[in-house]
């Protein structure tokens, strides 16, 4: 919302601390599974990582640009959503390798 100019980022902020059903990641207990149920799972979760990383990244760059001045966000937008899309993916192939390996453990 805040790249396609309809928030500030403040008002984001605000939003999200009001929201309560933002979903949170524990990546320290998500690397003690990978760590108990072996290195087959050790790919999936660098991919989610590797997601990740790009996602900030973008939000970063983005970011710097808007506290520059530059609140015109579009140009970030696609790469965002593309990047939104795959952590969502790579983290959902994640969760299913997971469950799969506890089930047949």
């Amino acid at each position: 919302m805040v790249m396609q100019g309809k928030l500030t980022y403040n008002q984001h902020y605000d939003l999200y601390i009001k929201d309560k059903n933002v979903p949170s990641y524990d990546f320290n207990r998500i690397e003690m599974i990978i760590d108990i149920y072996g290195d087959d799972l050790q790919e999936a979760y660098e991919k989610v990582i590797e997601a990740r990383s790009k996602l900030t990244r973008i939000e970063s760059e983005f970011k710097r640009a808007y506290e520059g001045g530059d609140i015109d966000g579009e140009r970030f937008l696609k790469e965002y959503l593309q990047a939104q899309h795959e952590i969502e993916e790579r983290g959902r192939l994640l969760k299913d390798a997971i469950a799969f390996k506890t089930k047949n453990a």
